[in-house]
């Protein structure tokens, strides 16, 4: 299992790119016979959440963890 953690810079909002960026990592790893993804993000990171939503993901639920400051994460799941 491939974990990726990604940030684009607030330099480059408005642009799309990481769109562009989900998109590509998708169809890199479907080439390589990935056809299930996974993303978690902060309850609160509506950016993310949107992102993963354009893209086809589906809210499956909370993940809790053992973060101070949030233990849960909103799970997304892509199934192609």
């Amino acid at each position: 299992m491939a974990i990726h953690r990604v940030a684009i810079s607030d330099e480059y909002r408005g642009m799309h790119l990481a769109s562009y960026l989900m998109s590509s990592l998708i169809s890199m790893h479907y080439a390589e016979g990935v056809r299930s993804y996974r993303v978690d993000t902060f309850r609160t990171n509506d950016v993310v959440q949107h992102i993963v939503e354009d893209a086809g993901f589906v809210k499956r639920g909370n993940i809790k963890n053992t973060d101070p400051i949030d233990p849960y994460r909103v799970a997304f799941e892509l199934n192609l």
